[in-house]
């Protein structure tokens, strides 16, 4: 059986079927990455006070960290997690 849901939810909302922009999968995620690009600046003095300094240059950090925040929750694009923020399951 296929389920359709209008929005996808990244968390449980007291209104699943209107939820807050923050609630949405879409919503989430731009939040997460608009928090990335801000701190993107100093990924650079983390990177240096890593191990990983010999590693990978910043801007090699600064690309992996903003696809990671732009991809960290589409698992959450399934069924059974849309019936669990629903409280479906």
């Amino acid at each position: 059986m296929s389920v359709r849901y209008r929005r996808l939810l990244a968390k449980s909302s007291l209104c699943p079927l209107e939820p807050h922009l923050r609630e949405t999968l879409g919503g989430h995620i731009e939040d997460v990455v608009g928090s990335s690009v801000a701190l993107a600046p100093h990924f650079g003095e983390i990177l240096s006070a890593s191990a990983l300094s010999h590693a990978v240059n910043s801007e090699e950090l600064e690309l992996l960290l903003l696809r990671a925040a732009a991809l960290h929750d589409l698992g959450k694009a399934n069924t059974d997690f849309q019936a669990m923020v629903r409280g479906r399951q």
